[in-house]
């Protein structure tokens, strides 16, 4: 059961309007920092909902604060989705799958992307 969403609302129409200029062409980014269990997720869970009714495509990743956490490893969890995804890569216009050579600056995905698309590989 959904809990109600309170406590927040400056930062959701924030995040919402910058999800709306996106849709208009006007890209966005924001980073949502904080300490633990001050309702980062919960934001970004809302904002994500809000996208996914407007028809976006989200993904996401998680930091963790373990030092041992591989080198860029939020990105890292996108991209591998991105990768491992036949419909996400559909949808992506042609300049954006042109630059999906990118992936392979990440040592966790060069291999993944060597295989699926050897034409990219760095």
């Amino acid at each position: 059961m959904a809990t109600a969403f309170v406590g927040r609302k400056d930062e959701l129409d924030k995040l919402v309007q910058g999800l709306s200029d996106s849709f208009g062409g006007r890209g966005r980014l924001f980073l949502i920092t904080g300490n633990a269990g001050v309702g980062k997720t919960r934001l970004s869970d809302e904002v994500a909902e809000e996208a996914r009714g407007s028809g976006a495509l989200v993904l996401r990743g998680s930091s963790f604060e373990d030092v041992s956490a591989p080198s860029y490893w939020p990105w890292t969890q996108v991209l591998r989705t991105i990768l491992h995804s036949t419909e996400h890569l559909s949808s992506l216009p042609a300049s954006a799958r042109a630059a999906i050579s990118v992936l392979g600056l990440i040592p966790e995905l060069r291999a993944e992307l060597t295989a699926r698309f050897p034409e990219h590989a760095i």
